[in-house]
């Protein structure tokens, strides 16, 4: 199975002859999507699940209205999963009536029967989990992985909630729908804190494109190109795009560059894809960066998916 660069709909999903696997299902805002549900999903996989299917909210109604567009937030959520086959993104909540999680699970355990699947979330959402449309049937047609996480572990005993889904705890067997719950701390980064911190710069958008395409001459970068995305998104305001020659030349740009910022007063710059190096992304905020090796920004032609 190979990961796609735009999102599985329902008849994509339905091309994957998907039968007898085990499918976590992580839904959410993905406002944006970060390392935290990345990190949670690779926990999944390795619990034992065959594969992860991000399924992107239209709206929570108890939440806010998002800040960032549905199809930013699939862009977002592509871009952190891409080197990874076993987790793809879903626009399926588009296409069904109904937009609580319990519809759109009982949907897809109907749509692909013969198929184990297991909900995703992390222990704070247990806060408010009471007030989901059916939120105490769940364990009626699927399992929960429950993972904990820092300053949230007194909700697994406090929540109104843990009351229902702690009378079918179990903490080994991920076959029977069941509330397996893992104790080890996992990632407290969050996407509320991620919203807050990009913007935590006093450089002018402007400035910080400047600044960042000095930064990529003076190493040389290749193929520089940007993108004013003002008028189009509320993602960032500028998207710069630039080749590196190697893994290690990308590597060494982005290095160089992180450090730069953090030095000029933008310290807060998330970064995923070091670790292979053919595409790098640098979120600053107002401005975003994907550092390529040529043939893998040939291959997914991200610019052309912005418009130009």
């Amino acid at each position: 199975m190979k990961n796609s660069i735009n999102p599985y709909n329902l008849q994509d999903l339905k091309k994957l002859n998907l039968l007898n696997k085990k499918i976590g299902i992580l839904g959410g805002s993905f406002n944006p999507a970060h390392k935290g549900h990345l990190m949670l999903s690779e926990e999944a996989l390795k619990l034992g699940l065959d594969l992860v299917i991000w399924v992107v909210a239209l709206q929570n109604p108890l939440k806010p209205n998002y800040m960032l567009s549905f199809e930013d937030r699939i862009v977002t959520s592509l871009e952190i999963t891409k080197n990874n086959n076993k987790i793809i993104v879903s626009s399926i909540e588009n296409e069904i009536s109904s937009t609580n999680s319990f519809d759109m699970l009982k949907f897809l355990c109907n749509t692909f029967s013969g198929n184990n699947f297991v909900w995703i979330m992390g222990v704070d959402c247990l806060d408010k989990f009471h007030l989901w449309e059916n939120y105490d049937h769940f364990t009626d047609i699927v399992g929960i992985f429950l993972f904990n996480r820092k300053n949230y572990t007194h909700l697994i005993q406090s929540s109104i909630a843990s009351k229902n889904l702690f009378t079918k705890i179990n903490t080994c067997n991920i076959d029977t729908k069941s509330v397996v719950l893992f104790d080890d701390i996992l990632s407290d980064i969050s996407s509320t804190e991620i919203r807050k911190l990009r913007r935590k710069t006093n450089m002018q958008a402007t400035e910080l494109k400047e600044l960042i395409i000095k930064l990529l001459e003076d190493k040389s970068a290749e193929n520089i190109n940007v993108i004013d995305l003002s008028n189009k998104t509320s993602l960032t305001r500028f998207m710069v795009f630039a080749n590196g020659r190697s893994s290690r030349n990308v590597n060494a740009i982005a290095d160089y560059i992180a450090d730069e910022l953090k030095k000029a007063g933008c310290p807060h710059v998330f970064i995923e894809g070091a670790a292979t190096s053919e595409w790098v992304l640098m979120d600053a905020g107002d401005v975003m960066l994907h550092l390529f090796q040529p043939e893998t920004r040939d291959k997914y032609k991200l610019e052309a998916l912005w418009g130009q």
